[in-house]
């Protein structure tokens, strides 16, 4: 790692992908099950430090459930607390940090958005314990990720990582880093600035049909480009706009930002529609789309748009 100029960020141990998990990890009601997540999480902290990393994300897709009256929720959860308290104290100089996630693989996870692992974390109160905070997961479980960035920074400082992808709002699609939720994303890097966070961030990012490295790539562009227009807003001009909650201000304010005073900002509620109107704009009735078979209109919308 030193030789190729690069720093280890974060590791993330496997607690999701293993059939035996399939129950869960630190909340299995198998007590073997729940030492060995809890004894290969040390392991991960070790080598972290070894390797000169700070951060040991643990993602609990597997600790939740999939119906009603199929789970013990205090003791699972007083499980899961127990667990981690555990590792927390196995040393302090590696931070650890929860990502959490409304669901997927389990059809409930229990850390399910910012405020639920933020009580888990503040309730087992070690400093070196915090939240990863994933965009697309914030988008699925309907929070703000700006807002819940600024939650977990008011209570406790506990941001301890950011991960950036896109997704529809639905599912982890993981896109490309910015190109569903370009002015999301920007308020986003605007206000994990402004709370004070200097550390990484990681990109989550699953490109199913795009080339690996193709897709990174365009994600750090958009990350930096929507970071640059972040940072050139004017701190006073922002505030006043917040303090009168003035919407159009703020469509002006971006799309000044944007460097070009032809553009416009419009909202709309999802994707489809967003390609209903650039389609009819740039299309005469008698044209057509042109798309790969596993193209998102073709696949997601169904022909809606003809």
């Amino acid at each position: 790692i030193q030789d190729s100029g690069l720093q280890l960020v974060s590791i993330i141990p496997d607690y999701f992908a293993q059939r035996k998990w399939g129950h869960g990890a630190f909340s299995s009601s198998d007590p073997e099950l729940r030492k060995q997540a809890i004894r290969d999480t040390k392991i991960m902290m070790d080598i972290c430090a070894d390797l000169g990393g700070e951060i040991v994300t643990i993602w609990n897709g597997q600790d939740g459930y999939d119906y009603p009256f199929t789970t013990d929720y205090v003791q699972r959860r007083t499980w899961i607390q127990e667990g981690i308290k555990e590792c927390c104290d196995h040393r302090s100089d590696i931070k650890l940090s929860i990502e959490y996630k409304p669901r997927e693989p389990k059809m409930r996870c229990f850390m399910t958005d910012a405020s639920t692992t933020l009580l888990m974390v503040n309730e087992i109160g070690r400093d070196n314990l915090g939240v990863t905070l994933d965009f697309g997961h914030s988008l699925m479980g309907i929070e703000n990720p700006a807002e819940a960035a600024a939650i977990l920074k008011m209570y406790g400082d506990k941001l301890f990582h950011c991960h950036v992808n896109d997704n529809y709002g639905y599912w982890d699609d993981d896109c490309i880093a910015g190109v569903i939720h370009p002015i999301e994303t920007c308020e986003y890097l605007y206000w994990v600035k402004r709370l004070g966070y200097d550390s990484w961030f990681s990109f989550d990012q699953y490109p199913y049909r795009e080339d690996g490295r193709d897709a990174l790539e365009e994600g750090i562009e958009w990350i930096e480009t929507l970071g640059a227009i972040a940072d050139s807003l004017d701190d006073a001009e922002v505030d006043e706009i917040m303090k009168t909650q003035d919407g159009v201000g703020f469509a002006k304010l971006i799309r000044e930002a944007c460097g070009n005073d032809k553009v416009a900002v419009h909202f709309l509620v999802g994707g489809t529609q967003a390609n209903l109107i650039v389609i009819a704009a740039s299309l005469r009735p008698h044209q057509a789309v042109i798309a790969a078979g596993t193209a998102h209109i073709q696949v997601h919308e169904t022909g809606a748009i003809e």
